[in-house]
Order: C-alpha cells, then structure tokens, then sequence
C-alpha cells in the first residue's frame, strides 16, 4: 500500500476574508484597498510560534527555526541546514499536539508536553530499529496512560497502514471508533541524503502552508514534526469523509503543487507534502500577497485598476513600496487583457531587480504584442542578476524559441547549480540536433554539482545510448554518494549493453553505500533481463532494512524466483517485521502451492501479528 494512500495527509488551509484589509494602514498597503473588496484574507497565524527543544545552540539554530514556515526552502539549504543542526533535538511544531489528546487529559497543569513530545518520538525511533508494531502499540499505550491520556477502559490501538519510497505510516486511535485519530509517518531514514528523504523538506512546505493559508482547504490538518527522530504526524482521514468545502489557489501564497496526482488524493483532500514547489517570488512575502490578492478578489475590473494606479503612483523607493510592486506584477494578469501590456510595462520601468523577476514568472500570461515581445527580449537578454538568470532558466518552456536558444548558448558555461538543473530539465525539448544538445549537455556535466548533476543524469536518456558510459563515468568521478544513488536508479539506461551495465553494477555495488545498493534494489526488475537473477542474488547480501523491503516487494519479478529455494530465508536473515510483512504480501498473492505454504511457514516464524494475519487472510490488525 502506498504511503501516501494510507492516509498522509497535511495541512488544512483557511478562506482569506477581508478583515486582513483592516490592516491596511498598519500594513501601509494603500488606501484605495477598502474593506468593500472580497478579497481573502492572509491567516493571522503567520508569524506562528516554531520551537527547537533540546539543548541547543540556539544562535546557530536562529535562521533555521525562526523561518522554517515563512519560506520554501531548496534541498541544498535544507541540507546545509540539517549537516549544521545535526545534533539538534528538534521540534517543528504546526498545532502542536492533536485536541483530542490534549481535552483527555484531567490534570493539563501537570502535562509535560516537551518531555512527552520526546518519548513519543523515541517510541518511534525504536520502531525503526525493531519494526514490532506489537511493541510500539505497548510503547505509545504505556506513554499515553502515563501522561493521563487514556486509561485501562479507554484502548488505544496503533497499526501499521502502508509505506512509500520515503516513509512508513502508522494510524493511532483512542476509543473505539475507527474514524478518528491521527497519522504518523516515520521516514525511514532519519539522517540520509535529502534528495531521497523527504523529513526537513515537508515539515517545512507544511509549516509554509500552514502559516501563509490558515484552517479551511483541502490539505488535512498538520500537528508537529520531530526533525530528530524522523517523524511528523499529521491527522487521519477516513476513506468515506466528505469532499473539502474549501479550496486554496496556492498561487496565492506564491507556491504550486507539482504531484497533484489521483494517488496524492483522498475524496479530494491532498494527502502529501512532497509536490509543493515555489512558483513565484509572493512566496514570504506578505505585502506582495496582499496587494495580488487585493487585485485578484477586487469586484470590477475597474476597483483593479484603480488599486494599481494608487499603489503605482506612491513609489518612494523603499523595500516596501518594491514588495508592494512585486504583488502589482502578478495581480495584471487578473486585469483586463488590452491593458496588460502597458501596465507590465509601467512595473518594468521601476527598475527594480525584484520586480524584473516576478515580470519573469509572468512571461507565460503575456500575450504575444509588440510591447510585450520587447519586454520579454529585456527581461531575458544579457542578464547578470544571477536570482534573476535562476528564474529565466525555470521559466524557459514559455520562453519564445529565438531568446531561449540564445539564453541557453549564454548559459553553457555556468556554474550556477539552480540554473543548471532547470535547463536540463528542458534540454532535449530545445535542441532537436544532437551535436549542440550533447555540446551543451557536456559542459553543464564539468560543471554541475551533486544537485545539479542529479537533474542531469535524469535528463541522461535524451543524449544517445552511445554517450551513456562516458556520462556514467564522469558522473562517479565526481565521487558523491547523492550522484552515486541517482546512478544506480538509471542503471536500466544500460540495459542495451550488458557488459557496460555489469561493469556499472560491480562498481556502484563497490561503493558499498546502502542508499546507493538500495537504488539498486529499487530497479533490479526493469535492467537486462540476463543479469536480474545474478544481481538480485548479490544484494541478498545487504543487511540494509529499506534494501531488503525493496527486494522483498521485487521477489516476484525476478525469471525463476520459484527455483531460488534460498532467497526467501536469506532475505529473512536479520529482516525485522517490516521486511516480514513485506514479504507476505508478496508471498500471499503467488498461486497456491507446495513452496507458498513452506515461504509462508518461514515469513510466520518469529513475526509479530500484523504479518500473521497477513499470511491467513484474515483481516489484519495494522492494514
């Protein structure tokens, strides 16, 4: 079952209303933004307080914390963020702990909510170590009587409801009724590589979305994260629960969402925060907000204009007055289409590098005029502001062919890894000939680093099967273990070549990383149909617990499995409850027979309930 599908579901978000208006003049907006518009509101809990818990160096932690929900943060800052605060005990929270186990609890005064926060999230951490649900559900039954949150008559019951790549994801319930508790997803690894783990990176998008949109949406409600243990809990929706009355445009605050996919989904609620990405430089920025959405919600086209006009008019050239700009430059593209081109023009001429980049984001709402074109040629022709190149490069797909072949070719020596990435993305749709694609794809490879050679090596398909082997190789010469994963994830791009791909196997598995030999893991069905069996055999091997999920879900992919009589009890050696129900998924399924009842005899010996249950068909406790 997929994670995400389990029941991860995030944040809820509010109905902006125009009492934000009210503080207009706080805000020193503009007079002409009255309370008569509908215009919603921003939530009023941004500035929400976030705590790190622990003993801390706290002015080294400051930058972290304190804009951990102000902002969307990239995986390189994220990552810096995590290699410099890795001994930090920490807490993100987003409402902190769920209601319903705060009103249980008779003697509040005596609560100890940090001490409680930290053993829960020790349970968990155990959990990753053992995988016994039966544990954990004793563990969180012990804790939970502890603190007074529930008693011998009240049960509260913990099951196991799925995994993704990324995260295991455990239902907690009090009382009887099977509609109600909360979620909690433990990352599977809690101090790996970011590119593959998504623990700092959600809590923050859910810390974002949380303090920019307030309580009504179709994101679920987000409680705390504990960026220490590996853990966010998140609430629980029923699969039969109404479809959300209200619905975020994220635009709004400045952010999209890139996986809006049915299985992200539940009756209509978005169930994960991995997707979210900036869209446009409103992100954190509360002044722009509230003018675009002023603009945006304005009655008449004519209340729009006249909002424009008055803030445009009142430029006294302060960071303030240029925020306020930012927000005019997205709210055009709600203005009347004839007035458009004159209005972005007016925003240009404020000369402003902030300004120029939401011109930028909004290149693909001009319309193709003669004002508009010589804009377009301005805003992306022989730029040196580098946020500003940054943001070309994102946008280039709505970039006219003859500036964006010019803007790639100005690019081809760049260092900047932001700029590198969005342009390799793109690479294949912009050079149909070969020679300039590999030329360009060439020099963005000497110069990428391990993020932006990420995004390369998944643009590697578009470059000719015969240039595969010197990218592999200049790849891993970069000797990164993120580069090194991502390799082993596209070791299927070889699978024309046998030799060349056996060469790659032996060398990535010589790395002997177990994030590397879990991607691996992860595509030993999809490479040459020759060398599956014998590289299956060789990461029977690993100890890893993620790499023998993998592998255990793998199993029956593999020509032959059936004659391997020894993989099922080497993928049991050292294989917790997790990998054992893994298996027995896998196991269940295969046709009824001599080697499935012995398999299932050996997945049952030692293993907690939920796999038992599992193995007999029977309605399982944790699924």
């Amino acid at each position: 079952m997929n994670i995400i599908n389990a029941g991860l579901y995030t944040n809820s978000v509010t109905s902006l209303k125009n009492n934000r208006l009210n503080q207009s003049k706080n805000n020193n907006i503009t007079n002409t933004i009255s309370n008569n518009y509908n215009m919603p509101a921003l939530a009023p809990n941004y500035l929400a307080k976030i705590n790190f818990r622990g003993k801390l160096d706290w002015k080294a932690i400051a930058d972290y914390t304190t804009d951990m929900g102000k902002r969307i943060y990239s995986k390189r800052n994220v990552t810096e963020f995590s290699n410099i605060h890795k001994n930090a005990s920490g807490i993100t929270e987003g409402r902190g702990l769920p209601e319903e186990w705060l009103s249980r609890i008779e003697n509040p005064e005596k609560f100890d909510k940090d001490n409680f926060i930290t053993e829960f999230g020790e349970c968990f951490e155990k959990e990753r170590k053992f995988s016994d649900v039966d544990r954990l559900n004793d563990d969180l039954t012990n804790l939970f009587t502890k603190n007074g949150i529930i008693d011998e008559k009240t049960p509260l019951s913990v099951k196991y409801i799925g995994h993704g790549f990324q995260a295991w994801a455990y239902k907690i319930g009090i009382g009887k009724d099977e509609n109600k508790g909360v979620v909690a997803k433990l990352f599977k690894r809690d101090n790996n590589y970011l590119q593959n783990h998504g623990n700092h990176t959600e809590q923050n998008l859910a810390e974002y979305v949380k303090n920019y949109a307030g309580d009504k949406s179709e994101f679920v409600k987000y409680y705390y994260g504990d960026t220490k243990h590996g853990l966010m809990v998140v609430d629980y929706l029923p699969p039969n629960i109404e479809k959300p009355k209200d619905k975020l445009d994220l635009s709004d605050i400045g952010v999209g969402y890139g996986d809006d996919f049915p299985k992200n989904r539940i009756n209509g609620y978005i169930c994960d925060f991995g997707g979210i990405e900036t869209v446009s430089n409103l992100v954190g920025n509360k002044l722009a907000q509230d003018v675009h959405s002023a603009i945006k919600y304005a009655e008449t086209p004519e209340k729009k204009v006249e909002i424009f006009n008055d803030i445009i008019s009142k430029n006294d050239g302060s960071d303030d007055f240029k925020d306020k700009a930012i927000g005019l430059v997205h709210g055009i593209k709600h203005m009347p289409k004839e007035i458009q081109p004159e209005l972005y023009q007016k925003c240009y001429d404020l000369k402003s590098h902030r300004v120029n980049i939401a011109l930028i984001q909004n290149i693909k709402n001009f319309e193709r005029t003669p004002v508009l074109d010589n804009l377009t040629e301005k805003l992306v022709t022989n730029v040196d502001d580098i946020k500003a190149v940054e943001n070309i490069a994102k946008e280039i797909k709505h970039v006219p062919d003859k500036l964006r072949h010019k803007f790639f070719e100005e690019q081809t020596d760049t260092k900047h890894s932001a700029t590198i990435k969005y342009l390799a993305r793109n690479i294949n749709q912009y050079y149909k000939d070969m020679p300039n694609r590999v030329h360009i794809y060439q020099t963005f490879s000497d110069n990428a680093d391990p993020y932006a050679s990420v995004a390369l090596i998944n643009s590697m398909k578009y470059m000719g099967s015969s240039r595969y082997g010197e990218y592999f190789e200049k790849f891993f010469s970069k000797n990164d273990d993120m580069v090194n994963t991502s390799l082993a994830r596209s070791i299927d791009l070889l699978n024309d070549d046998k030799n060349l791909q056996q060469k790659w196997i032996d060398k990535l598995l010589a790395c002997d990383n177990e994030q590397v030999t879990t991607g691996l893991c992860e595509v030993v069905p999809f490479i040459n149909d020759e060398l599956k069996v014998p590289l299956y055999d060789r990461l029977l091997n690993s100890k890893d617990k993620v790499a023998k999920e993998f592998l255990a879900e793998n199993l029956t992919s593999i020509p032959g499995y059936k004659q391997s009589q020894d993989w099922i009890p080497r993928l049991l050696d050292g294989a917790d409850n997790m990998v054992r129900g893994t298996i027995a998924n896998t196991v269940k399924d295969m046709p009824e027979g001599k080697i499935k009842k012995d398999w299932s005899r050996l997945v049952s010996d030692g293993a907690d309930n939920s796999v038992r249950d599992k193995l007999s068909n029977r309605e399982s406790r944790y699924m």
